[in-house]
């Protein structure tokens, strides 16, 4: 309790009048506001089973885009399929430092890898990732299939063991032998239209280079 003494008009206060006064009530102060904790690699991506094992920084052509211009220190992910599924399309959206980066691949087959370069050219950055979420996810059993592909000197030799006539949709994507994994987010395709049963084709298909490159699905056409 406080003592509190003023003068009024015509005089003081007699002495031994008092006023009670209270101190107003506290208001709690808020809370601060914490930075969500940084994600450690690898990292689990919720509802879909990919494993993010690290980022990198790519140099070389930027084979997201058609124009495949060289750039330097691009921002990449090393991404993992564990599971017994094609991943046929996904994108993931990572938060670092004030930034938002996107990568999106297709066609990842079961127990494998690719290095997905960011969308944007965004440039590799050491600081934390916040958060790492998944914007759309699409998978698939892979397809049994009576054609057979193998790189041939210049392209592909392709053969239908089907008894009667086939289009097919082939699918392929750069690989790196000595890292064992896929480059690049984008997947080469190409159409070889009425092959023949029992027919043995070879074919060229545009950015499919044999030995760098390697089919990762074949689809039967309408």
């Amino acid at each position: 309790m406080l003592l509190l003494l003023w003068t009024v008009a015509g005089g003081k206060m007699p002495e031994d009048r008092v006023l009670d006064v209270f101190s107003p009530t506290e208001i709690p102060a808020e809370p601060e506001m914490t930075a969500p904790k940084a994600l450690e690699f690898p990292i689990v991506v919720t509802d879909t089973g990919l494993i993010v094992q690290n980022m990198a920084q790519y140099e070389g052509p930027f084979l997201e885009a058609e124009d495949q211009e060289p750039v330097a220190r691009v921002a990449a992910l090393m991404i993992y399929n564990p599971g017994s599924k094609m991943i046929t399309s996904a994108e993931l959206v990572l938060t670092q430092g004030g930034r938002t980066l996107r990568f999106f691949f297709t066609c990842l087959p079961p127990q494998s890898r690719v290095l997905v370069l960011e969308k944007n050219r965004q440039l590799y950055s050491s600081e934390p990732v916040r958060s790492c979420q998944c914007l759309s996810f699409t998978e698939e059993m892979p397809q049994s299939s009576s054609i057979q592909v193998t790189d041939s000197e210049n392209g592909l030799a392709i053969v239908n063991f089907y008894d009667e006539d086939k289009t097919v949709t082939l699918y392929y994507k750069q690989y790196i032998t000595d890292g064992n994994f896929y480059l690049g987010g984008v997947t080469g395709q190409t159409r070889v239209e009425h092959l023949a049963a029992g027919e043995n084709r070879e074919i060229l298909a545009a950015g499919y280079a044999p030995g760098y490159c390697r089919i990762v699905a074949v689809k039967l056409s309408n």
